[in-house]
């Protein structure tokens, strides 16, 4: 009796180790670990413990690198699907009467080669493909993707220009099309995009100027047009986006005079108009950006005084140039951003260098062009900060608008 007792427990022993080592096993294997978290979805018809050779399963050396759900019963969408993120190169789930956004789990499949949820209801809302290479025109495809409101296509080389379908994707609150290669005109229908907080079009190759209709924009925190050859006067429709915290317009063809209502401009912490042609006086009024921490304005055509800026209390990083006129310099301190520093403030070429003045550097030296092709950088981390930051003050605008 007592051996038969201990054969027992000798028994259940080894059932222990073999499930202890069938766990194991599992969790060494993503391929596996997914498998056995999609049966649990699967309301019926779910795939076996030799998953490879399950027909809607396909792998590369015994770990899955297709999954081919067609006309699934399934609970919800696999958001376990990252497990394998390291191998999957093809994803269908369709006609799975599934409903709501396309969860975020789908935007972390760095190896994904093809997507296809065709039938599922599900929303896409974001779209990431920065840095992928696209080429050729923007498909029309694209544009149909009408419930999008964050779209970035940074770095992509594409031909051709942007069509008017655009105007399509009213829901886009983000969009990044920097260093695309787009040519051609900025089309109209752009502007009517007015949901955008943050707009990236720099380093591209358009042709001609901005629209008044850019006034239309009226939501826009955020918008950098640099180098992408923009020509023609700032228009008035531009001064009344005042809600505008970044504004970048270095390197480009921009000419005529900067206006006074550039002071309504008032939220502006960082303004770049520096490489442009940019002619007449400074006007006085860009003494009230008081929430200014950074002003860029050289290598333009500026003539005559240099105003007041005694106001920009929490200005860091200023430099001023002309490539055509000297400028006239008062030289005193109370006319100075008070908090600013020698290393970060410079201005040039004056009429007289101002020696006594302790927060800018003064030169009377003609300023040349620069070759400002060295000068462009891609923000990569400042464009991911921004679609952050535009996407937490969007959720609380809903929040408190719900």
């Amino acid at each position: 009796m007592a051996r038969l007792s201990m054969m027992n427990k000798l028994l259940i022993v080894v059932i222990i180790v073999a499930e202890i080592s069938r766990i194991f096993s599992i969790e060494d294997n993503p391929s596996k670990v997914f498998v056995v978290e999609l049966n649990k979805l699967l309301v019926n018809n779910k795939i076996s413990d030799d998953y490879c050779i399950d027909e809607r399963i396909f792998c590369d050396n015994d770990q899955i690198s297709i999954v081919n759900l067609e006309a699934v019963n399934i609970s919800r969408f696999p958001v376990e699907i990252i497990i394998i993120k390291d191998t999957l190169k093809s994803l269908t789930i369709t006609y799975a009467n599934l409903k709501g956004n396309i969860p975020d789990e789908i935007y972390k499949l760095t190896e994904l080669e093809y997507l296809n949820l065709e039938g599922t209801n599900l929303v896409l809302s974001y779209l990431d493909l920065n840095g992928s290479s696209l080429s050729g025109s923007i498909p029309d495809g694209l544009y149909s993707l009408t419930e999008l409101e964050y779209l970035n296509l940074q770095g992509s080389k594409f031909n051709g220009g942007l069509s008017g379908k655009i105007r399509d994707m009213n829901k886009l609150l983000a969009l990044d099309l920097s260093g695309s290669n787009l040519s051609g005109p900025i089309p109209d229908d752009l502007y009517s995009l007015t949901e955008l907080r943050y707009l990236n079009l720099q380093q591209n190759r358009f042709d001609g100027g901005l629209n008044d209709k850019i006034r239309d924009l009226n939501k826009l925190l955020y918008l950098d047009l640099s180098g992408s050859n923009i020509s023609g006067s700032i228009p008035d429709g531009l001064y009344s986006l005042t809600k505008l915290e970044y504004l970048y317009l270095m390197g480009n063809s921009i000419n005529g005079t900067l206006s006074p209502k550039i002071g309504n401009m008032i939220r502006l912490t960082s303004l770049n108009l520096s490489f442009n042609q940019l002619s007449g006086i400074i006007p006085n009024e860009i003494g009230n950006l008081i929430n200014l921490k950074d002003l860029e304005m050289r290598e333009n055509k500026f003539e005559g005084n240099i105003p007041d800026l005694s106001r920009l209390e929490i200005l860091v990083n200023m430099n001023i140039s002309s490539t055509k006129h000297i400028l006239n310099a008062s030289c005193d301190n109370k006319t100075l951003p008070p908090y600013i520093t020698k290393n970060r403030c410079f201005i040039a070429p004056v009429n007289r260098l101002c020696n006594s003045t302790i927060h800018c550097e003064y030169s009377n030296k003609p300023v040349d062009k620069s070759s400002i092709g060295s000068m462009f950088y891609t923000p990569i981390l400042k464009m991911v900060v921004m679609m952050i930051a535009c996407r937490g003050v969007i959720e609380t605008e809903r929040f408190i608008e719900g």
